[in-house]
């Protein structure tokens, strides 16, 4: 019975970020142009690619780069589903294991998929939750 309570106690300070996330994870980016290249966190990949990127709140600057071409974008961090919705639970049976979650990295992603296009007018770009905020929230 005491293992049992103990092991209750030390999930009550943990949370779905924090027992579900990595601290990184692989984001698919992918250009329809032909022969583009992209520059991420000081490392070239041949698109398309799968790169590994660190979770973060922080924005992800992302350089596509082809025949005398160079355009940077600024990917936004988002706040992950799980986050979101896994935490509901989390809210109401271990108050803590939340307030552990609002302090870690873990909690934040920059989508599965990152499209990249040289015509595009826009430069930041957003996904799912963050999508879905008004314009002038921040986190």
């Amino acid at each position: 019975m005491k293992k049992v309570f103990l092991l209750l106690l030390a999930m009550s300070f943990t949370s779905c970020a924090t027992l579900f996330s990595d601290k990184e994870y692989n984001v698919r980016v992918i250009s329809y142009e032909k022969n583009r290249k992209a520059e991420i966190n000081d490392s070239i990949y041949t698109l398309p690619a799968d790169v590994m990127v660190k979770r973060s709140k922080e924005d992800l600057k992302v350089t596509l780069i082809g025949d005398k071409l160079r355009k940077d974008f600024t990917v936004k961090a988002s706040l992950r589903p799980a986050f979101i919705y896994g935490n509901m639970a989390f809210l109401i049976g271990a108050p803590i294991g939340y307030v552990a979650d609002l302090n870690n990295q873990k909690r934040f992603y920059y989508g599965k998929r990152i499209i990249l296009n040289a015509s595009d007018s826009v430069t930041v770009i957003e996904h799912g939750f963050r999508k879905r905020l008004p314009a002038h929230y921040q986190f």
